[in-house]
């Protein structure tokens, strides 16, 4: 009781004992009510200073509590891996597809290689292969109960096979699994022994060398396909070669022949024309290779739009008819009116163009050409067949292969191999197939090639 309530006591003492309890009891009867000066100095708000000072108390507790929260969950941690590494059974984790993230020294020793020489491996690829199947069962049996336990063989890498308890769960909430290997009892050996199948272990050398062979097989086979590869460019290049020297000789040939000053007027529109020919050859040439590395590079566009493919197969064929009368080819085209397709004229007319050349080119003397197209079933079908050469089985799989000729022999016109190609690509950016037949080579029944194209839907 402070010092201004002891004063508002009253300060009459009793003569005796009973009054005193009765006075003292009285005076616990009244209320406490302080004056206004009291709770003025009672309920004072505190300083800036003392404020400052109380936070930063609080803030400097919390920082206490939190450093030694972090060195809890640390030394936890290092505890943690501390039994992990030194336990006796070999421990391993390893994702969700059994590959092996972590091990532990008897793991290592176990299994025969490192803690960083494991990680990556699959942990199947350490279970001996008459155990292959019970392991697969015990990972699904992981997968879908989140535990499992089998007994089988793990094999080392330097070939100790040892029979053991394969024990395995999630760990915690994340997609890991931990596993335990423990060396099984007698009777789980003889059960295994029981339930695996009856054939001898593959021993470990063996399995290494029919690695190694497997290994030295892909290399081969790398190889012999990189040196086709190099093959084939080098062929094509020498082709690339001799068909553009070709023109360009022929040009400066009759270039100067040109400068001669007593060439007679005859002679001159001959070497005109021979240069001509040769110019647009090699201008074709040169447009084959271009539109190549577009189609290559995805950088080429079809303009869709009706179109009446009949048309630009009979114009194609007309222009092709004093090719093939010179060279003694007969050149027959049967067409049906109405075959209108969503297509880009001139990109169809150089597949027309495109398969009728390599017709007349590998066609003697005295042989013929057919031109058909027809419409059936909301698909156009332009037929192309000839009576040439024709073509080996071994090269019609690759007929449309960049820079691949088949005929090599029988190709005295030259080419880049680039004609077929070109056509399939632009037939299949119009949502059609090409095909290509022939019952041989030699046999003079030729080749027939088949481009089928969907009709227009549009009427309009």
């Amino acid at each position: 009781m402070d010092a201004k309530r002891r004063e508002s006591l009253p300060t009459a003492k009793p003569t005796n004992l009973a009054a005193r309890v009765r006075a003292f009891s009285e005076r616990l009867r009244e209320p406490a009510v302080p004056s206004d000066e009291d709770a003025a100095t009672d309920f004072a708000s505190p300083s800036a200073e003392a404020l400052e000072s109380l936070s930063l108390r609080r803030e400097g507790l919390l920082v206490v509590d939190d450093d030694g929260a972090g060195l809890l969950e640390e030394d936890e941690r290092r505890r943690s891996r501390v039994v992990f590494d030194l336990a006796p059974e070999a421990r391993f984790v390893t994702d969700d597809l059994a590959v092996l993230t972590d091990a532990n020294v008897a793991a290592t020793e176990l299994l025969g290689l490192e803690a960083g020489l494991l990680r990556g491996h699959k942990l199947a690829s350490f279970v001996a292969p008459y155990d292959q199947g019970r392991f697969r069962l015990a990972l699904t049996a992981l997968a879908s109960e989140g535990a499992t336990a089998v007994d089988l063989h793990l094999v080392s890498r330097v070939g100790a096979s040892v029979l053991v308890t394969l024990s395995a769960s999630r760990a915690g909430d994340t997609a890991s699994f931990s596993w335990c290997a423990r060396r099984a009892s007698m009777d789980s050996g003889i059960r295994a022994v029981q339930q695996a199948p009856a054939v001898e272990p593959v021993d470990a050398l063996q399995l290494a060398l029919q690695e190694r062979e497997r290994m030295l097989e892909d290399s081969r086979r790398q190889c012999s396909e990189l040196t086709t590869a190099q093959h084939e460019r080098d062929v094509t290049m020498a082709v690339l070669a001799h068909e553009l020297r070709g023109p360009m000789s022929a040009i400066l040939g009759w270039t100067r022949l040109l400068r001669h000053p007593r060439i007679d007027p005859e002679q001159r529109e001959r070497a005109l024309e021979v240069i001509e020919q040769n110019a647009l050859l090699q201008r074709a040439l040169v447009d084959d290779l271009m539109d190549a590395s577009r189609l290559l590079a995805q950088r080429v566009e079809i303009e869709r739009l009706p179109l009446d493919l009949s048309e630009v197969v009979r114009w194609v064929a007309d222009g092709a008819q004093p090719r093939a009368a010179e060279k003694g080819i007969t050149l027959s085209c049967a067409v049906v009116a109405g075959c209108v397709v969503q297509g880009d004229g001139w990109r169809l007319s150089q597949v027309v163009t495109n398969l009728l050349a390599n017709a007349l080119k590998f066609t003697p003397t005295g042989g013929s050409v057919s031109v058909t197209l027809t419409s059936a079933d909301g698909v156009a079908t332009l037929r192309v067949a000839d009576t040439g050469v024709g073509i080996a089985p071994e090269h019609l799989p690759r007929i449309f292969d960049r820079f691949h000729q088949a005929n090599q022999a029988h190709n005295s016109a030259g080419g880049l191999g680039l004609g077929l190609f070109l056509v399939r690509e632009i037939v299949e950016m119009h949502g059609g197939t090409v095909t290509g037949e022939s019952p041989g080579e030699g046999r003079g029944e030729g080749s027939v090639f088949t481009v089928t194209l969907p009709l227009s839907t549009d009427e309009g």
